[in-house]
């Protein structure tokens, strides 16, 4: 239950980080040369739970208990109090580069980390700029997320799917590192879901402890070093950890 608390903390956090947008294709912005850009924002973290249900019904089950102990939170939060002060949330990068440039370096990652703190304590510059979400109010929400480690493994393979794969060294990826106590975020060098490449994916809570985190494409992580306009504010990561919060689309794809 430990991600029912950092949701809870975090729950006036508006969520609609997918909306669609169409973009151009532009060139990767370190190496000068074509990259292969989504058309517009794409996450495909509804479509991977829905896999995984598939493959164990149960999953349902752990989601609505998941749920059930959320709104008996939300009614009573005093009951549930902590009373540590601030959550700190370890976060480890698994990076699996296939060139130098996917090889990201710790600045890159840094900058994640500092963009998912302002982001969920909205301190980011921008925050309520368009005003769409009057409701949303800024306000210190308790959770810090910590650079705790960064795990690195160069591979021969020039894509992925969201089939998991990157998330076992069984398969040419990297093993989670203590799931049950830190948040893992692996970075890949592209992925690709019904024929397109996207920009990353979660798994909600509930899901198997092995595969727990989210993935990112590396030029879409963080927002200095090898990163890609538009995708260059480090906003991908913020939606798609909101996801492993249990954060569902605002439109309601759930």
């Amino acid at each position: 239950m430990k991600k029912i608390f950092f949701l809870l903390a975090a729950g006036s956090f508006v969520f609609a980080g997918c909306t669609k947008t169409s973009v151009d294709t532009e060139a990767d912005l370190s190496t000068g040369r074509e990259a292969e850009l989504p058309v517009q924002r794409n996450c495909y973290t509804a479509e991977v739970y829905q896999e995984q249900l598939k493959a164990d019904p149960s999953l349902a089950q752990k989601t609505a208990a998941i749920e059930r102990f959320t709104k008996e939170f939300a009614d009573n939060p005093s009951a549930y109090r902590l009373v540590n002060g601030v959550i700190e949330i370890p976060v480890v990068f698994n990076v699996i580069y296939n060139t130098a440039v996917q090889n990201i370096s710790n600045a890159q990652l840094q900058s994640q980390v500092d963009v998912l703190n302002e982001d969920f304590a909205a301190t980011n510059t921008d925050y309520n700029a368009s005003n769409v979400y009057n409701g949303v109010k800024a306000g210190e929400i308790n959770i810090r997320f910590v650079l705790d480690a960064v795990v690195r493994k160069s591979s021969t393979k020039k894509s992925w799917r969201t089939d998991d794969a990157m998330k076992f060294a069984s398969s040419g990826g990297i093993n989670a590192t203590s799931p049950t106590t830190k948040l893992n975020i692996w970075v890949v060098n592209k992925m690709v879901a019904q024929g397109s490449t996207i920009l990353g994916y979660a798994q909600f809570p509930g899901g198997a402890t092995a595969t727990d985190g989210v993935v990112l494409g590396y030029n879409f992580t963080g927002r200095t070093g090898s990163v890609s306009a538009p995708y260059n504010k480090g906003r991908t990561a913020t939606h798609e950890v909101g996801h492993w919060l249990n954060l569902r689309h605002i439109w309601g794809d759930a």
